[in-house]
């Protein structure tokens, strides 16, 4: 056993040190050649943000150049904050909603706001996001709602997925556990693996490598009872005068739409549902990734814009 510890810790020396070579490369080549860099950081209650006062240049899945740019709360958003003298778009909702892939003046909600010129529009849209996170990061602003203000939350198809999950892609993050006849929120387990996945991409690509993909065993019927749950929630933490808008997408971009969800019942819980499905052109609006071009943005803005100028008249 003496004989062979040199070896075995020679071994393990030479395999850090290809592990720190690879994690070294991994980096450089997602800074400088794919521009893929830094967006989170692990966040106690929703499980990660995005980071503050970023400004960065970043390829889309057409390896075209977008920006992003955030504020001191890490919001990709046309308003930070609640006007108290103005009606309020309060957006919650992931990736679609912050707009991935597209410049900030082609998202969907640029085109809400010169429709509606006057109303301020607070987008908390964050990539990854499932409608737990989404409802736990817009909590922060119901109270701060008034008369003639609108929550607005974008349901994809991965959602129902997403509120099954405990963590993504490595990620930890908050969750619905039931407790007898009631859903109960858990917070994310952030540890000092949570901090070492946010600072390595290695980890991050193996997280990605070993997510588990839509189309295995999922339980949609506790996926839909959570779902309608946080609408529920949102509705008993909102002023009761806030109506919610639920526009909900998805079956155009072949990850697989639960066929025992029952979106009717759903569209219940809120003022309006939309079904943004057949504004979108799948042959013109959609990145090979599946997020919307310019076009599906401003698609989806039109008709949402048309949709919520019916509602606040």
């Amino acid at each position: 056993m003496r004989n062979r510890l040199p070896s075995l810790f020679r071994a393990a020396v030479v395999l850090a040190a290809s592990l720190l070579c690879l994690e070294l490369m991994l980096q450089a080549y997602v800074a400088v050649i794919a521009k893929r860099g830094k967006l989170f950081d692990y966040d106690v209650e929703t499980g990660w943000h995005t980071l503050p006062n970023l400004d960065l240049v970043r390829l889309n899945a057409a390896n075209q150049e977008w920006l992003i740019k955030t504020d001191a709360s890490g919001l990709r958003t046309l308003s930070n904050q609640v006007a108290p003298d103005r009606s309020n778009l309060l957006i919650l909702g992931d990736s679609f909603a912050f707009g991935e892939g597209v410049m900030l003046e082609e998202r969907f909600d640029a085109y809400i706001k010169r429709a509606m010129p006057d109303v301020n529009i607070v987008n908390t849209g964050t990539p990854g996001y499932g409608t737990d996170q989404e409802y736990v990061l817009g909590r922060k602003f119901f109270k701060s709602l008034h008369q003639d203000d609108v929550i607005l939350v974008l349901l994809y198809v991965n959602d129902f997925y997403d509120v099954l999950r405990k963590e993504f892609a490595l990620r930890s993050k908050p969750y619905f556990i039931r407790e007898g006849n009631r859903w109960q929120l858990r917070n994310p387990e952030i540890g000092a693996f949570q901090w070492l996945r946010d600072r390595s991409y290695l980890i991050a690509v193996l997280g990605q490598l070993f997510e588990a993909p839509p189309g295995a065993a999922w339980d949609f019927d506790a996926a839909q009872s959570i779902v309608t749950h946080i609408l529920e929630r949102i509705a008993a933490e909102k002023p009761s005068s806030v109506p919610v808008v639920l526009g909900y997408h998805g079956r155009l971009v072949g990850v697989p739409w639960p066929p025992n969800i029952q979106m009717s019942e759903l569209c219940t819980r809120v003022a309006l549902c939309i079904d943004l499905d057949p504004s979108l052109d799948a042959k013109t609006d959609f990145l090979p990734d599946g997020h919307w071009t310019p076009s599906g943005h401003k698609s989806i803005g039109e008709r949402l814009a048309g949709a919520l100028e019916s509602l606040t008249k």
